[in-house]
């Protein structure tokens, strides 16, 4: 099967904080054929160990503290981990915020 440029979507990913380090640049853009969710693209950002462990507790669970938002609504209120993407989609990632 030959992929067409339309099946090619963009994804902005922006990280905050600590999650700037651990990722490496506060933001970067991915490219995917076909339909992709949330967990796909940040599976295709996990690509070591440490990476993983800074987002996920096992396969597919994010850590409690992690915050996606895509295009400004938090996963958690669209279709969690599973949420879907479209071309132009961007991905908020933070880490756990503190405060006094």
């Amino acid at each position: 099967m030959q992929v067409r440029p339309d099946d090619i979507m963009k994804i902005k990913v922006k990280f905050f904080a600590t999650f700037k380090e651990a990722f490496g640049a506060e933001e970067r853009e991915v490219e995917f054929e076909g339909r992709r969710s949330v967990l796909d693209l940040l599976n295709s950002l996990c690509d070591s160990v440490e990476r993983r462990q800074v987002l996920f507790e096992g396969c597919a669970k994010l850590k409690p503290y992690v915050k996606v938002l895509k295009n400004g609504r938090l996963i958690e209120h669209l279709d969690g981990i599973d949420t879907q993407l479209v071309e132009g989609d961007l991905i908020a990632v933070f880490p756990p915020v503190g405060g006094g």
